[in-house]
Protein backbone atom coordinates (compact mmCIF):
# COMPACT_ATOMS: atom_id res chain seq x y z
CA UNK A 1 0.00 0.00 0.00
CA UNK A 2 2.84 2.52 0.95
CA UNK A 3 4.36 1.98 -2.20
CA UNK A 4 1.55 2.31 -4.59
CA UNK A 5 1.18 5.71 -3.05
CA UNK A 6 4.84 6.36 -3.34
CA UNK A 7 4.40 5.45 -7.07
CA UNK A 8 1.52 8.02 -7.04
CA UNK A 9 3.45 10.78 -5.95
CA UNK A 10 6.05 9.80 -8.40
CA UNK A 11 3.90 10.09 -11.34
CA UNK A 12 2.57 13.12 -9.78
CA UNK A 13 5.59 15.43 -9.35
CA UNK A 14 7.27 14.08 -12.93
CA UNK A 15 3.92 14.85 -14.68
CA UNK A 16 3.98 18.01 -12.95
CA UNK A 17 7.66 18.78 -14.24
CA UNK A 18 6.49 17.53 -17.90
CA UNK A 19 3.78 20.15 -17.40
CA UNK A 20 6.41 23.17 -16.54
CA UNK A 21 8.42 22.36 -19.57
CA UNK A 22 5.41 22.23 -21.85
CA UNK A 23 5.36 18.79 -22.32
CA UNK A 24 2.85 15.90 -22.40
CA UNK A 25 2.58 14.34 -18.83
CA UNK A 26 1.19 10.86 -19.62
CA UNK A 27 4.34 9.54 -21.34
CA UNK A 28 6.91 10.73 -18.73
CA UNK A 29 4.29 9.47 -15.88
CA UNK A 30 4.35 6.30 -17.51
CA UNK A 31 8.57 6.27 -18.46
CA UNK A 32 8.41 7.16 -14.22
CA UNK A 33 6.24 4.14 -13.03
CA UNK A 34 8.52 1.57 -15.02
CA UNK A 35 11.39 3.11 -14.12
CA UNK A 36 10.47 2.88 -10.58
CA UNK A 37 9.43 -0.90 -11.11
CA UNK A 38 12.43 -1.89 -13.39
CA UNK A 39 14.53 -0.23 -10.83
CA UNK A 40 12.96 -2.66 -8.29
CA UNK A 41 13.24 -5.29 -9.78
CA UNK A 42 16.78 -5.12 -10.86
CA UNK A 43 17.51 -4.44 -7.49
CA UNK A 44 16.37 -7.83 -6.83
CA UNK A 45 17.83 -9.23 -9.16
CA UNK A 46 21.48 -7.97 -8.07
CA UNK A 47 20.66 -9.02 -4.42
CA UNK A 48 19.80 -12.25 -5.71
CA UNK A 49 23.22 -12.09 -8.14
CA UNK A 50 25.77 -11.02 -4.96
CA UNK A 51 24.01 -13.18 -2.13
CA UNK A 52 22.73 -15.72 -3.65
CA UNK A 53 18.88 -17.60 -3.96
CA UNK A 54 19.50 -18.53 -0.37
CA UNK A 55 19.69 -15.07 0.96
CA UNK A 56 16.75 -13.60 3.57
CA UNK A 57 13.89 -11.66 2.27
CA UNK A 58 15.29 -8.68 4.03
CA UNK A 59 18.20 -8.48 2.19
CA UNK A 60 16.47 -8.90 -1.37
CA UNK A 61 13.82 -6.16 -0.57
CA UNK A 62 16.56 -3.96 0.48
CA UNK A 63 18.07 -4.36 -2.66
CA UNK A 64 14.38 -4.03 -4.75
CA UNK A 65 13.93 -0.29 -2.62
CA UNK A 66 17.54 0.76 -3.10
CA UNK A 67 16.88 -0.17 -6.69
CA UNK A 68 13.58 1.30 -7.11
CA UNK A 69 14.74 4.69 -5.77
CA UNK A 70 17.42 4.84 -8.24
CA UNK A 71 15.14 4.17 -10.78
CA UNK A 72 12.85 7.44 -9.66
CA UNK A 73 16.25 9.24 -9.26
CA UNK A 74 16.76 8.60 -13.18
CA UNK A 75 13.34 9.68 -14.14
CA UNK A 76 13.98 13.31 -12.40
CA UNK A 77 17.46 13.25 -14.05
CA UNK A 78 15.71 12.61 -17.58
CA UNK A 79 13.66 15.15 -16.82
CA UNK A 80 15.82 18.29 -15.98
CA UNK A 81 18.10 17.87 -18.69
CA UNK A 82 14.86 17.90 -20.45
CA UNK A 83 14.30 21.85 -22.77
CA UNK A 84 11.43 23.77 -21.84
CA UNK A 85 9.30 25.36 -23.74
CA UNK A 86 11.23 28.43 -24.29
CA UNK A 87 14.50 26.96 -24.78
CA UNK A 88 13.03 24.95 -27.43
CA UNK A 89 10.85 27.32 -29.25
CA UNK A 90 13.18 30.39 -29.38
CA UNK A 91 16.14 31.13 -31.89
CA UNK A 92 18.95 32.98 -31.77
CA UNK A 93 20.99 33.81 -34.34
CA UNK A 94 24.28 31.87 -32.97
CA UNK A 95 22.35 28.78 -32.39
CA UNK A 96 23.85 25.67 -34.49
CA UNK A 97 21.15 23.35 -36.37
CA UNK A 98 22.82 20.42 -34.17
CA UNK A 99 21.17 22.11 -30.94
CA UNK A 100 17.91 22.65 -32.37
CA UNK A 101 17.96 18.71 -33.51
CA UNK A 102 18.39 17.63 -30.10
CA UNK A 103 16.06 20.30 -28.54
CA UNK A 104 13.62 19.33 -31.07
CA UNK A 105 14.14 15.23 -30.03
CA UNK A 106 14.38 15.95 -26.25
CA UNK A 107 10.80 17.21 -26.60
CA UNK A 108 9.40 14.52 -28.66
CA UNK A 109 7.72 11.56 -27.22
CA UNK A 110 10.72 9.06 -27.99
CA UNK A 111 12.61 10.12 -25.43
CA UNK A 112 10.40 8.06 -22.91
CA UNK A 113 9.81 5.43 -24.94
CA UNK A 114 13.83 5.36 -25.25
CA UNK A 115 14.18 5.29 -21.86
CA UNK A 116 11.54 2.56 -21.16
CA UNK A 117 13.46 0.75 -23.81
CA UNK A 118 16.65 1.23 -22.17
CA UNK A 119 14.84 0.04 -18.34
CA UNK A 120 13.25 -3.10 -19.96
CA UNK A 121 16.55 -3.94 -21.60
CA UNK A 122 19.00 -3.33 -18.46
CA UNK A 123 16.62 -5.90 -16.39
CA UNK A 124 16.40 -8.17 -18.87
CA UNK A 125 20.29 -8.44 -19.29
CA UNK A 126 20.14 -8.48 -15.37
CA UNK A 127 18.02 -11.52 -14.85
CA UNK A 128 19.55 -13.62 -17.67
CA UNK A 129 22.40 -12.85 -16.05
CA UNK A 130 21.62 -14.24 -12.80
CA UNK A 131 19.93 -16.91 -14.37
CA UNK A 132 23.53 -18.26 -16.32
CA UNK A 133 25.59 -17.59 -12.79
CA UNK A 134 23.00 -20.01 -11.11
CA UNK A 135 23.74 -22.26 -13.56
CA UNK A 136 27.16 -22.19 -13.57
CA UNK A 137 27.35 -22.71 -9.92
CA UNK A 138 24.94 -25.90 -10.05
CA UNK A 139 26.94 -27.98 -13.12
CA UNK A 140 30.02 -28.82 -11.06
CA UNK A 141 27.99 -29.82 -8.15
CA UNK A 142 25.61 -31.68 -9.87
CA UNK A 143 26.35 -35.60 -10.46
CA UNK A 144 24.26 -38.35 -11.96
CA UNK A 145 25.56 -42.04 -10.45
CA UNK A 146 25.03 -45.23 -9.39
CA UNK A 147 22.83 -46.21 -12.26
CA UNK A 148 20.20 -49.38 -12.72
CA UNK A 149 18.48 -50.45 -16.16
CA UNK A 150 15.24 -52.89 -15.02
CA UNK A 151 11.89 -53.74 -16.83
CA UNK A 152 10.10 -54.38 -13.38
CA UNK A 153 9.62 -52.38 -10.17
CA UNK A 154 9.20 -53.66 -6.76
CA UNK A 155 6.54 -52.54 -3.55
CA UNK A 156 8.87 -49.61 -2.85
CA UNK A 157 8.98 -48.60 -6.75
CA UNK A 158 12.60 -49.68 -6.93
CA UNK A 159 14.11 -51.17 -10.32
CA UNK A 160 14.40 -54.79 -9.64
CA UNK A 161 17.97 -55.74 -11.23
CA UNK A 162 17.25 -57.36 -14.37
CA UNK A 163 18.62 -61.42 -14.90
CA UNK A 164 20.79 -61.03 -18.26
CA UNK A 165 19.30 -59.02 -21.32
CA UNK A 166 16.37 -56.74 -21.96
CA UNK A 167 14.08 -58.29 -24.01
CA UNK A 168 12.40 -56.10 -27.33
CA UNK A 169 8.80 -57.70 -25.76
CA UNK A 170 9.03 -56.12 -22.73
CA UNK A 171 6.22 -53.32 -21.45
CA UNK A 172 8.27 -50.77 -20.04
CA UNK A 173 12.13 -50.18 -19.37
CA UNK A 174 13.18 -48.04 -16.10
CA UNK A 175 16.30 -46.45 -15.59
CA UNK A 176 17.35 -45.41 -11.80
CA UNK A 177 20.00 -43.13 -10.73
CA UNK A 178 21.21 -41.24 -7.46
CA UNK A 179 21.10 -37.65 -8.63
CA UNK A 180 23.25 -35.01 -6.22
CA UNK A 181 22.68 -31.35 -6.68
CA UNK A 182 23.02 -28.06 -4.81
CA UNK A 183 21.20 -27.78 -1.92
CA UNK A 184 17.63 -25.96 -2.27
CA UNK A 185 18.11 -26.33 -6.20
CA UNK A 186 16.08 -28.08 -8.81
CA UNK A 187 18.09 -27.38 -11.92
CA UNK A 188 16.05 -28.55 -15.37
CA UNK A 189 17.20 -31.82 -16.27
CA UNK A 190 16.74 -33.49 -19.50
CA UNK A 191 16.74 -37.14 -20.14
CA UNK A 192 16.96 -37.96 -23.27
CA UNK A 193 16.69 -42.61 -24.60
CA UNK A 194 18.42 -42.78 -27.59
CA UNK A 195 18.26 -45.61 -29.68
CA UNK A 196 20.82 -46.52 -32.68
CA UNK A 197 21.50 -42.79 -32.94
CA UNK A 198 18.24 -41.85 -32.80
CA UNK A 199 16.51 -39.81 -29.67
CA UNK A 200 13.05 -41.90 -29.41
CA UNK A 201 11.78 -40.45 -26.29
CA UNK A 202 12.94 -36.94 -24.13
CA UNK A 203 11.36 -35.59 -20.95
CA UNK A 204 12.55 -32.72 -18.91
CA UNK A 205 11.41 -32.37 -15.47
CA UNK A 206 12.72 -30.11 -12.39
CA UNK A 207 15.06 -32.49 -10.04
CA UNK A 208 16.20 -32.48 -6.64
CA UNK A 209 18.66 -34.60 -4.87
CA UNK A 210 17.68 -38.04 -4.24
CA UNK A 211 16.77 -41.59 -5.90
CA UNK A 212 15.49 -40.56 -9.35
CA UNK A 213 13.75 -43.06 -11.59
CA UNK A 214 13.00 -42.74 -15.50
CA UNK A 215 11.10 -44.88 -17.88
CA UNK A 216 9.86 -45.87 -21.55
CA UNK A 217 6.80 -47.19 -22.03
CA UNK A 218 6.31 -48.87 -25.58
CA UNK A 219 2.32 -48.42 -25.76
CA UNK A 220 2.69 -44.57 -25.07
CA UNK A 221 4.89 -44.68 -27.72
CA UNK A 222 2.84 -46.38 -29.68
CA UNK A 223 5.04 -49.16 -30.51
CA UNK A 224 4.47 -52.94 -30.82
CA UNK A 225 7.86 -54.15 -29.12
CA UNK A 226 10.82 -52.16 -28.46
CA UNK A 227 13.68 -51.30 -31.14
CA UNK A 228 16.68 -53.79 -30.56
CA UNK A 229 19.67 -52.16 -30.62
CA UNK A 230 22.28 -49.85 -27.68
CA UNK A 231 20.31 -47.83 -25.90
CA UNK A 232 22.02 -44.46 -24.69
CA UNK A 233 20.42 -42.49 -22.08
CA UNK A 234 21.85 -38.96 -22.16
CA UNK A 235 21.35 -36.72 -18.88
CA UNK A 236 21.55 -33.10 -19.40
CA UNK A 237 20.53 -29.37 -17.82
CA UNK A 238 20.41 -27.45 -21.32
CA UNK A 239 23.33 -28.07 -23.06
CA UNK A 240 25.87 -29.55 -20.42
CA UNK A 241 25.96 -33.33 -20.19
CA UNK A 242 25.71 -34.61 -16.79
CA UNK A 243 26.05 -38.44 -17.35
CA UNK A 244 25.68 -40.87 -20.48
CA UNK A 245 24.50 -44.83 -19.39
CA UNK A 246 24.32 -47.78 -22.31
CA UNK A 247 22.50 -50.69 -22.43
CA UNK A 248 21.47 -53.39 -24.59
CA UNK A 249 17.96 -54.58 -26.31
CA UNK A 250 17.64 -57.79 -27.94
Amino acid sequence: MIEIIVIWQLATRIGNVAYQKGLKRIGYQIMAVILWLCGEIFGAILGNFIFGANASFLVKYLFALIGAVVGAGIAFLVMRFLPNQVAADSSSINSTQEITGIQKFGRSGCVPLLVIIIAVSCVGVGFVGTVLKNMMSVFPQTHATNFMVGTELDNNDQILPSDGEISSNVETIYLSFDFETVEGMEPPVTVDWIVNGQVIHSEMEYMHSGKIVQSIDRQQLGLSEFPKGVYKVDIHIEYALIASVSFEVK
